[in-house]
């Protein structure tokens, strides 16, 4: 099976060294919240994933949004 690689993530140069402590103060972190994000960035996401054939004619969040409008328009 071939690995597919994500084209926008670049690869971390070998020299560079590894920036994370062994050890954290768990006082700084002692107001973190388990999950604080999840709800709204569920409610707030609709994501609707195109054709590759359909990006080309609507390459633009806008583009596809004027098409769709016009299509309820006429509907």
């Amino acid at each position: 099976m071939i690995e597919e690689t994500n084209p926008s993530s670049s690869p971390v140069p070998e020299t560079e060294e590894d920036e994370m402590r062994d050890l954290y103060d768990a006082s700084v972190l002692k107001n973190g919240v388990r999950g604080r994000f999840y709800e709204p960035h569920k409610s707030g996401t609709n994501l609707a994933l195109i054709d590759p054939d359909l990006r080309l004619a609507f390459p633009t969040d806008e583009a596809v949004n004027k098409a769709l409008r016009s299509l309820l328009k006429s509907a």
